[in-house]
């Protein structure tokens, strides 16, 4: 009994849920592991998940709309961002390595240029698979996405 009560006390703080670091609206930013993460529950939440995320300096900003299920090597797929509020939307094609999706590079010149526009939602999912489609308030989007890309921006500005 001793050992299991041990066992618990020693995993369970590696478990815990990670505290956001800053919030924007409906949208949340994690430091894991050194990495900035900006992401937000979805409105009608599927398997999938949306995150935007820069290393530990700051550089080599990514987005992965990840998929519990692995993938084939070598497939392609287009993650297809779309407003709510007009008939616009942008891809982003990834590639299967190694039984999982590539991060795509993200950096604020990425962004469509209708979420500065749009209002409400918007929609991310795989343009094969209307099952992986979720909705994302843009309360705070554009914000989160931004606190990430500055950091990294101020760092590189600072140095000196």
């Amino acid at each position: 009994m001793k050992t299991l009560l041990l066992l618990a006390a020693i995993t369970t703080p590696a478990l815990a849920v990670p505290t956001p670091v800053k919030t924007f609206g409906d949208w949340e930013v994690f430091n894991i592991n050194g990495v900035l993460r900006a992401t937000s529950e979805a409105q009608n939440p599927s398997a999938n998940t949306l995150r935007v995320s820069c290393n530990p300096r700051h550089h080599n900003c990514y987005m992965q709309y990840t998929q519990p299920k692995g993938c084939h090597s070598n497939d392609e797929r287009n993650i297809i961002w779309t407003s709510d509020t007009s008939t616009e939307s942008d891809g982003y094609m990834t590639r299967c390595i190694n039984g999982q999706w590539t991060d795509i590079s993200f950096y604020e010149n990425s962004i469509p240029t209708w979420l500065h526009s749009t209002t409400g939602t918007f929609k991310v999912g795989f343009a094969d698979d209307n099952t992986s489609i979720n909705t994302y308030s843009l309360r705070g989007a554009l914000k989160a996405m931004r606190y990430i890309w500055a950091n990294r921006m101020t760092n590189n500005f600072n140095q000196g």
